[in-house]
């Protein structure tokens, strides 16, 4: 926030950094309020999230046991013989640019790999129908993120459907590979 105190911050992400602004104590009231407001548990998570780390020791705490996450991940990976992993971006469709920060929770798939420092490609596989949006309405809308995601899913027919391939760390080359074979299986099926 410090960074960002002297800065033009775009409003997508003022809606981000602005609860960052306000002293502890209130952004944790606001986080419960805002999480029976919503009815989203999820809501009130992430506002609480960073008033978990009060201090160096407790960033410390934070990076040891981040490092015990990468290490987890890592021998699980290893133990299932995985060369590389196809997987979802984000779970909606390419959303118009403005409303990206209002379902950043959706884009959970792309973040784990970012924190484990690991390459991703990301693709177009398919693209949105009007089928794929009619359904998106009758989708449950239980909780302000789902609420969100419908309300975002309107006018992004034709807008491209994208999958990431992740590989290791240092593996870059392997994942464009993995790209490669699949854009190429993606057209032959296409022309076939």
């Amino acid at each position: 926030m410090s960074q960002l105190r002297k800065d033009i911050v775009v409003p997508e992400i003022a809606k981000l950094t602005f609860p960052h602004t306000l002293p502890r104590w209130l952004l944790w009231l606001l986080s419960w309020i805002v999480q029976a407001a919503a009815k989203d548990p999820q809501v009130g998570r992430a506002l609480r999230a960073p008033l978990g780390l009060r201090g160096v020791n407790d960033w410390f705490q934070h990076a040891v046991q981040l490092q015990q996450f990468k290490d987890e991940f890592l021998a699980s990976w290893r133990e299932l013989k995985l060369d590389a992993v196809i997987c979802p971006v984000s779970a909606t469709v390419a959303l118009p640019h403005s409303e990206t920060v209002n379902v950043i929770n959706t884009f959970s798939y792309a973040m784990l790999y970012n924190i484990l420092n690991y390459p991703a490609g990301s693709m177009p596989v398919t693209k949105v129908t009007s089928d794929d949006v009619s359904n998106m309405a009758k989708y449950p809308n239980t909780t302000f993120g789902n609420k969100c995601v419908i309300k975002c899913m309107q006018g992004t027919e034709g807008l491209p459907v994208n999958v990431q391939v992740v590989g290791l760390p240092y593996q870059e080359e392997l994942v464009l590979r993995v790209m490669s074979e699949l854009d190429k299986g993606l057209r032959a099926e296409q022309d076939g």
